[in-house]
């Protein structure tokens, strides 16, 4: 029962605490959200990696550091090599807290979710 507890509840709690410290004038950040979760549950689904809720919550989460790394008064885009960086920790710390997947497949995941959310700016 615990473990049904810790991997259905927890990454929703991590997800809704994510959305809820975003600024809700920001569509730039929900479609970051967006581009983040459906990136890491389909990166998760190739590698095996983890549950599609586990990587729905990374993912958001992803989205939402990667965004907030951004400095909103400049004009252009960090760089594809940061935005990868920082996906790849925020997965591997994410997938370390909820206990999902491979540190290794989530750090490589993490990074292509960065690297896809830079693409689509």
């Amino acid at each position: 029962m615990n473990r049904v507890i810790k991997a259905s509840v927890l990454p929703l709690i991590i997800a809704a605490s994510t959305l809820t410290a975003i600024k809700p004038s920001s569509a730039n950040v929900l479609k970051d959200l967006g581009i983040g979760v459906g990136g890491n549950v389909i990166s998760g689904k190739i590698f095996d990696n983890g549950s599609a809720v586990g990587n729905a919550a990374s993912g958001a989460a992803i989205g939402a550091v990667v965004n907030a790394t951004h400095k909103k008064s400049a004009k252009k885009i960090p760089s594809l090599l940061q935005d990868s960086a920082v996906g790849a920790a925020t997965n591997i710390v994410t997938g370390a807290v909820i206990g999902n997947g491979h540190a290794g497949k989530n750090a490589i995941s993490g990074a292509a979710d960065g690297a896809l959310i830079n693409i689509l700016k």
